[in-house]
């Protein structure tokens, strides 16, 4: 008895299903979405190109996200550029990849991050 009570709620639940699609095919916003998707397709095939050269032709020209530390497969970090900072007042010269440098960190306490910033003198 349970297998038949199974098969007929399945069949329930199929019949459900086809008029969902119909409904769906037979929507104005479907029928949009399908000649959009049939345009660039046709726009595709003309110009010899495929999906994936698409995607990697829009993702191009977006916005970059925000970045994240780079891992390494060995698990350490992609190492930071170094920066050489020189105080203008004293002459001094630090290079640093981080900024918790010591003489760095007196700099910023002492003179306004902003202006300490602008001591860079060089990036590798």
């Amino acid at each position: 008895m349970k297998s038949i009570n199974k098969k007929a709620e399945l069949e329930a639940k199929l019949k459900k299903l086809q008029s969902d699609l119909v409904n769906l095919e037979k929507s104005a916003s479907f029928k949009k979405e399908q000649a959009l998707v049939r345009g660039v397709e046709k726009l595709l095939a003309q110009h010899g190109k495929t999906k994936a050269e698409l995607i990697s032709f829009l993702s191009d020209g977006a916005a970059p996200s925000k970045k994240k530390s780079v891992v390494k497969k060995n698990g350490q970090r992609k190492q930071r550029k170094l920066k050489v900072y020189k105080n203008p007042k004293t002459g001094e010269v630090v290079e640093t990849r981080g900024g918790n440098h010591r003489i760095l960190k007196a700099w910023k306490a002492k003179y306004k991050m902003q202006s300490v910033e602008g001591w860079i003198i060089e990036e590798k």
